[in-house]
Formats: structure tokens, C-alpha cells, sequence
């Protein structure tokens, strides 16, 4: 449907009981290893103002 949509979740600090597999940590020091930064992108986020406030800062430089 979306073929150049692609969806990266990471988690800070996810429960024992999450079972969580995928990334850990924070998106902002993960952002990077995750996208081609060629690549012309479109950046979607939601989280907590302190994550949305840094990643404007990091895409700013980019």
C-alpha cells in the first residue's frame, strides 16, 4: 500500500513483561543508524515534547 513508508519503534525502558524485541533506547541517538541520510525523507513523530524538541534540533543539522 505504503511501499516507501517504513514505521522504526524504539523503547527506553519497556517492561520485563513487554517481551519487547526490537530497538532499545532512546530515538534520538538511534535516529541516525536507521535512515539512509541520502535519502530526500519526511520525519513523522509523537512522544514526549523533550524527544519531539530534540529531534527538531538533530533534524535541523542534518
Amino acid at each position: 500500500m505504503f511501499p516507501d513508508f517504513y514505521f522504526h519503534m524504539t523503547l527506553s525502558n519497556p517492561d520485563e513483561s513487554d517481551n519487547w524485541e526490537g530497538e532499545l533506547g532512546y530515538v534520538q541517538n538511534i535516529f541516525q543508524s536507521q535512515i539512509d541520510l541520502n535519502d530526500k525523507i519526511d520525519v513523522y513523530m509523537c512522544g514526549s515534547p523533550n524527544m519531539i524538541n530534540d529531534m527538531t534540533e538533530i533534524l535541523k543539522k542534518l
